[in-house]
């Protein structure tokens, strides 16, 4: 397996990354919990995957893989390679940007605050278009958008677990990624941790 290309760019990018972790914790908490209550079977399979996989520590889980879409459009799509339900939610300074399951001819109020989870990786969807909102001198969220130095505009947030990930993680034991370098080192003499590399996909675990 390999890691994303971001974990790959200097030398304090994996610094970077779990800094992402740790700021995001709480966050990553309650997609957690939202996962755990709705989809109780398959939260239990992507934990025990995840807890095989991660690699750092701030790292909540039930999910490898998380890509922030930075003020772009959404087109109509699957996402294809997702085991499991896929979480995804908006944040930003916008209007309009609405959920659309074309599937289902359904579309849904899709703002801040709303969370998506679902099967996306047969349903297709999109967001509607959408447009940046200028934020009233002196708000809250113009107190929001410069104490993080923000520009309007909508940045959408999506965690899922790659399904070739899950492919190699889902029958591995906790730390079985840190321990063997992801299946790139056997471990002497505990075959649990050990895997036919030769077999074995190499696959992007972390997108951000």
């Amino acid at each position: 397996m390999t890691p994303s290309k971001v974990v790959k760019q200097k030398a304090t990018s994996h610094v970077e990354v779990d800094n992402f972790y740790l700021d995001t914790i709480e966050v990553q908490a309650v997609l957690d919990a939202i996962v755990e209550s709705q989809f109780p079977k398959q939260w239990k399979a992507l934990q025990k995957a995840h807890k095989a996989g991660k690699w750092s520590k701030h790292d909540y889980g039930p999910y490898l893989g998380y890509v922030l879409i930075w003020k772009l459009p959404s087109w109509v799509h699957l996402d294809g390679q997702d085991e499991g339900p896929t979480i995804t939610f908006p944040n930003g300074f916008f209007e309009r940007g609405y959920m659309d399951l074309l599937d289902f001819d359904l579309r849904f109020l899709y703002s801040r605050g709303h969370v998506m989870v679902g099967w996306t990786c047969f349903i297709l969807h999109r967001v509607s278009p959408w447009t940046s909102r200028i934020t009233q001198l002196g708000s809250k969220e113009r107190r929001e958008q410069d104490k993080y130095g923000l520009t309007p505009g909508r940045i959408g947030a999506v965690a899922y677990f790659p399904n070739t990930a899950y492919a190699q993680l889902h029958d591995k034991p906790p730390g079985w990624g840190k321990i063997t370098k992801w299946g790139v080192n056997k471990v002497e003499g505990d075959s649990k941790y050990n895997v036919d590399l030769i077999s074995s996909p190499y696959i992007p675990l972390y997108t951000l």
